[in-house]
């Protein structure tokens, strides 16, 4: 039985592999730039297209996971996602294309970081931020104020404003940071 780690792990083995640029987003980002939380997917953005689906599915397939690749030429079609289910544990990959431009720049932002031996790409902090506040359910806040507040000394506040005016939620974003500096503040 593979753990979320373990997952993790292969599914960048494998696109490294196959020389896909992917970017993990999502609650595995919020594990690793903000607070521990449970999650049973990987949210990834692959830059992919349709050509790709069956060299793509093939290689998932022999590693233990379960993908059709009619299922990720639809998805890519249709600007969806597609699910790649792990075979050996209770956790799927959530995967789609990099139709936006939010989802261009976190492509572009994307962060290199080890995990064991080996390295992920990860989506910056910066822009977790505004993608959390963008999806904005109350979990997407409070992952993006754990963000906000680990991540504090090593953030480029100006591209996080940058960011929040390109894609609509600077309100949301000067609120997040009102209130988590009066809690940091407020701490000895």
């Amino acid at each position: 039985m593979r753990d979320l780690a373990d997952v993790v792990r292969e599914a960048t083995r494998i696109l490294s592999s196959l020389r896909v640029r992917y970017v993990i987003v999502g609650g595995v980002g919020a594990n690793l730039f903000g607070r521990p939380r449970s999650t049973f997917d990987v949210d990834l953005i692959l830059d992919i297209q349709e050509g790709d689906a069956e060299r793509l599915s093939r290689a998932f397939r022999v590693r233990g996971f379960s993908v059709s690749s009619e299922d990720v030429r639809d998805a890519l079609r249709e600007r969806a996602h597609f699910a790649v289910h792990d075979l050996r544990s209770e956790y799927r990959l959530d995967c789609k294309g990099a139709y936006s431009a939010r989802e261009r720049v976190a492509l572009e932002m994307r962060r290199r970081v080890r995990s064991g031996k080996a390295f992920l790409y990860v989506d910056a902090p910066e822009d977790l931020i505004v993608a959390k506040l963008l999806f904005g359910s109350p979990q997407d806040v409070l992952d993006a104020e754990a963000v906000y507040a680990r991540q504090l000394p090593r953030l480029d506040l100006r591209r996080v404003s940058s960011l929040a005016r390109r894609f609509g939620v600077v309100t949301e974003w000067q609120a997040l940071r009102r209130r988590v500096d009066r809690i940091l503040e407020e701490r000895p």
